[in-house]
């Protein structure tokens, strides 16, 4: 089993927990945004606490086809592989 280290990095919307391993760094289901069904994409409020980002968010198939339910389209998985500090650490847009 790969060991992995708990790392925090700083956003517009407040800190974030992530892990390194291997060099890399991995964030996940940070949330960018928050709308209801057919509404325009708002900010979302500032984190209160660190956000717990160590998770996997959703993981979209390669034919999205949706019955009964929704997706979360607003909480991506992020990666790197850059050696930056984890707290310069931001998402590219």
């Amino acid at each position: 089993m790969l060991s992995s280290e708990t790392v925090i990095a700083s956003t517009a919307s407040g800190k974030i927990r992530g892990r390194k391993r291997d060099g890399s760094y991995y964030f996940g289901a940070i949330p960018y945004a928050r709308a209801g069904r057919f509404e325009k994409p708002r900010p979302v409020e500032p984190f209160s606490d660190v956000f717990d980002a160590t998770a996997l968010g959703t993981v979209f198939p390669n034919h999205l086809h949706v019955s009964n339910g929704s997706w979360d389209l607003h909480s991506p998985n992020r990666s790197s592989a850059r050696t930056a500090s984890p707290s310069r650490s931001q998402p590219r847009r």
